[in-house]
């Protein structure tokens, strides 16, 4: 039996006790560590090696002490392969401790050392290897989805992606670093038998640690080891991309080839759902014949996850039934009371009438920021009503008119526009034009 050993190469105190607690467990020979250092051929480091080592070895050992999108991604890897898990933190080095807990990991316990005889003295106190990893005792749905991890850059190309995977017609699962994260168990549940998987790295600075890049990171590991279809994108240049994914992540260089990419990788994905949902066709209306109460969908906590499948199933509410006849309605609640599914349901309500655009307006949690960002500036030589309202308008009348332009360039080539919309679009198009030239 034998274990590999990943960690961080940015503290060499950290390595040099790593280093030594490795040393003295082999000389043990209760088990045989691998460290990723003694993989090197003439200073360059292969990554298929490093996961070939991983298969070949029982344990899976890594120090997030100095969390490090590498050592993330092969522990991905290693639970996908089903290896025993243990995990250590030193005590005096780093801030992996209290960035632990914005993993999808933190359900996951570790072992904290604090030099490396503590360490050498923790392996033989557990003996890890001999240890059973309730890790992998999770049961994977049966319906198959696409997985979307967005990015936290609500700009032009995290629009375009969402946009083309929410018109793909392929069930989403979506995790949104505003909506709370995931853990592990979710995607255990939702990845092995997925149709893909779609992650959206920020990578805005590499020097500086972005916890969910970080979760990214692990996540694709976990990908990785599944054999999923995995479409990797970057906002940035992605040349600094940590070794062991950096041949498969992209940077589109523009929108346009953002859209190509994206566009050519889930083809084949759409192409296999229409089969697969031709096929299941029958057997689900066979299925749900047999009893309508076995057949009773309880739908996902979160109601983004489940847009096309709630309205099958969404009870009409008296709240809901005074929202679609009142002028305007509020809705105020906890998370999870229903606030989302109201909106997705008389979202999809008032469209089936084509005399009406429907707007859905939900701004992320860093506009919010940049809103107060901005009122803190300018509040004090202002009228507060008034800047308050003019904030708001600004960013209905803006979205209102994204949305709209849009939906314009999305209709049909035989689409005979009208005058005023053949100008708003001129207009809509003069003016990002412009925004574009200031920003760059």
């Amino acid at each position: 039996m034998g274990a590999f050993f990943a960690y961080s190469s940015q503290d060499k105190e950290l390595m040099s006790q790593i280093n030594y607690a490795i040393n003295e467990i082999n000389k043990s020979q209760i088990l045989e560590i691998t460290s990723w250092e003694s993989l090197g051929i003439n200073g360059n480091f292969i990554p298929e090696k490093i996961f070939a080592t991983i298969d070949a070895n029982d344990v899976f050992i890594c120090d997030l002490s100095l969390l490090n999108y590498n050592v993330l991604f092969e522990l991905g890897y290693a639970i996908a392969k089903k290896k025993k898990i243990w995990i250590v933190l030193n005590q005096n080095i780093g801030n992996g401790k209290s960035l632990y807990g914005k993993l999808p990991i933190s359900s996951i316990g570790y072992t904290i050392y604090k030099d490396g005889y503590h360490l050498r003295d923790n392996f033989f106190s557990e003996l890890p290897h001999e240890s059973e990893n309730n890790i992998h005792s999770y049961q994977t749905s049966i319906d198959k989805n696409l997985v979307y991890l967005k990015c936290d850059r609500n700009e032009a190309p995290t629009e375009k992606v969402t946009s083309i995977l929410d018109k793909s017609g392929i069930p989403l699962k979506v995790e949104d670093p505003y909506e709370g994260n995931q853990l592990l168990n979710w995607f255990l549940e939702f990845l092995p038998n997925s149709y893909g998987i779609v992650i959206h790295f920020n990578a805005r600075n590499n020097d500086e640690f972005n916890s969910i890049d970080a979760k990214k990171a692990f996540i694709a590991g976990l990908a990785y080891g599944f054999n999923v279809k995995s479409l990797l994108l970057s906002y940035d240049d992605a040349e600094d991309a940590p070794m062991d994914y950096k041949a498969l992540i992209q940077t589109p260089k523009n929108i346009a080839h953002c859209e190509e990419i994206v566009r050519e990788w889930i083809a084949p994905l759409q192409e296999e759902f229409k089969i697969n949902n031709e096929k299941y066709t029958g057997y689900v209306k066979d299925k749900k014949a047999l009893s309508a109460l076995s057949n009773l969908i309880l739908g996902d906590h979160i109601a983004e996850n489940e847009q096309i499948d709630l309205i099958d199933y969404f009870i009409e509410t008296s709240e809901y039934k005074e929202a679609l006849t009142s002028r305007q309605i509020l809705f105020v609640g906890r998370k999870g009371t229903g606030k989302t599914a109201n909106l997705i349901k008389l979202t999809d309500t008032f469209n089936h009438d084509k005399r009406n655009f429907v707007v859905v307006i939900q701004p992320f949690g860093h506009e919010f920021e940049g809103i107060l960002h901005i009122m803190k500036q300018v509040l004090s030589n202002s009228e507060k009503g008034h800047l308050i309202e003019s904030i708001w308008k600004y960013l209905i009348y803006t979205e209102i008119s994204k949305q709209y332009y849009d939906s314009l360039i999305n209709q049909p080539q035989h689409y005979d526009f009208s005058e005023d919309e053949k100008e708003f679009v001129e207009f809509y198009e003069k003016i990002i034009n412009s925004l574009m030239l200031i920003l760059h």
